[in-house]
């Protein structure tokens, strides 16, 4: 008899610790919202392009941007337009690369299904004995269905401020 209830315990335990690996396997890879091929929805985004000292009537073509993204559990890598080079963020705090340049001073947060990247972009220029820098802030959202990327970039400079945010829309290819 007690040959049988070890057993009985010994199989409960085993589906218990498989139940939790499959649980935690599943909300693994949910977090990985990130992932795939998105194309930019010219219709839904505004760059800002038609506000602030350069006003141009009509989206240029340059804007027309496709986004290859691969995500693991410690980074984010981002390869747009079929680009050689990609931008890599580290989500665990190390520093980042951003596409054909060294590592930067680059701060990246990952909420869910937010991505907040805050860079600071050394300009040609100095004030005070010091490089100026221009704070460039992009906040990535994906939807709760995954089908669309918004992305809202905003950047701070010494000669001023970006007038609004830019929003680009990104629909996820099936």
């Amino acid at each position: 008899m007690k040959f049988v209830y070890t057993t009985i315990w010994i199989l409960l335990l085993v589906s218990f610790c498989f139940a939790q690996d499959a649980k935690s396997k599943k909300k693994s890879n949910s977090s990985l919202r990130f992932n795939g091929t998105w194309v930019l929805n010219r219709s839904k985004s505004d760059t800002g392009l038609d506000k602030g000292p350069l006003v141009f009537k009509e989206k240029p073509e340059f804007l027309d941007a496709t986004l290859v993204i691969v995500q693991t559990e410690s980074e984010i890598c981002v390869t747009e337009n079929g680009e050689t080079e990609s931008s890599i963020y580290d989500l665990n705090g190390e520093a980042s690369s951003i596409a054909g340049k060294t590592k930067s001073n680059i701060s990246v947060k990952l909420k869910k299904r937010k991505l907040t990247i805050i860079s600071f972009i050394p300009l040609l220029y100095k004030i005070g004995g010091k490089t100026a820098q221009m704070e460039k802030k992009e906040i990535w959202t994906v939807s709760k269905d995954g089908k669309t990327l918004k992305q809202k970039i905003s950047w701070k400079a010494p000669f001023g401020a970006s007038p609004a945010p830019s929003v680009k829309v990104f629909n996820k290819e099936m």
